[in-house]
């Protein structure tokens, strides 16, 4: 068994998840499987978003897990 988390804007692009950024950033605004699609580039280019994403995913599912035991 695994579980997978994703974070994206999907108000962007053509509102189907792909375009996750502003278009200045990766490829026209898509980071997922492209060459952009590392650590080093996220946090350099958007510095403390993978921390707070990954701290709020790690909360909400702590929370979960112990209250609904």
């Amino acid at each position: 068994p695994y579980t997978s988390f994703e974070a994206t804007n999907w108000g962007l692009g053509a509102k189907d998840g792909y375009t996750q950024v502003n278009e200045n950033y990766g490829v026209s605004g898509e980071i997922w499987h492209t060459m952009y699609d590392n650590i080093e580039y996220i946090d350099k280019t958007f510095p403390g978003r993978c921390d707070s994403h990954l701290y709020t995913i790690v909360s909400i599912l702590k929370e979960i897990l112990t209250k609904y035991q």
